[in-house]
């Protein structure tokens, strides 16, 4: 290979690296965006479908109020309409003088672990936690030692049954409250926000006919 060979495959060589770079270049960029926009949706998800906080501290005045359940659902993911959340604040005031429904007895650092045993055993939406020695102070467990011995109110809240059952009666007329349709449905709770999914049956009497049904309630 002759002097003027070498040169013209010299600048080949380069014209080829040359046109190599920006497709490196376009390859990295491709990278950092797609990472970034993996970022930006872990991100958004982390913000808008943050793990609900099923239990919440509150002080007790706090929690005997509409505010203070609404607070406590909030932290649940939970939707409660208004008169919900007075009825629940309303129950709270009624067991100041008497045992809520839990009362633990426990060290600082299995209070968490025993707070959601309790909510799940009743099967409630979310719980909240007040500490009756200081009533009019929000519970901090950083403020205590681990080993600390500490008494604590719990109050299991039930926004929504969890299952919601349902039977249906008619008669032939007014007159004939002989049956003339009957039926019976199981709906379970789905959301946060009372929406139901169930199975039906219901049965005629006149023309022996059975239907099989699919429910959804909200």
């Amino acid at each position: 290979m002759d002097e003027k060979e070498l040169v013209e495959k010299s600048v080949e060589e380069a014209a080829q690296k040359v046109q190599m770079l920006p497709k490196r270049i376009k390859v990295i960029i491709a990278i950092l965006t797609m990472s970034l926009l993996f970022l930006g949706g872990y991100l958004i998800c982390e913000y808008f479908f943050a793990r609900p906080q099923l239990e919440t501290y509150e002080s007790q005045q706090q929690a005997e109020t509409s505010q203070g359940v609404k607070e406590a659902a909030n932290n649940a993911h939970v939707d409660m309409l208004q008169s919900q959340l007075d009825e629940t604040a309303q129950q709270i005031r009624a067991l100041k003088n008497k045992a809520p429904d839990t009362v633990i007895h426990t060290v600082v650092q299995q209070v968490p672990i025993i707070v959601e045993k309790e909510r799940e055993k009743s099967s409630a939406d979310f719980a909240i936690v007040t500490n009756p020695k200081n009533s009019d102070q929000k519970i901090e467990l950083s403020q205590y030692k681990e080993t600390d011995p500490i008494v604590l109110n719990q109050y299991n809240i039930h926004a929504y049954k969890k299952i919601l059952r349902q039977v249906d009666y008619a008669p032939k007329n007014v007159d004939n409250w002989a049956p003339a349709e009957f039926g019976y449905s199981v709906s379970r709770k789905i959301s946060n926000d009372g929406k139901y999914l169930g199975v039906a049956v219901d049965h005629n009497f006149d023309d022996e006919k059975t239907i099989l049904k699919l429910r959804y309630t909200y």
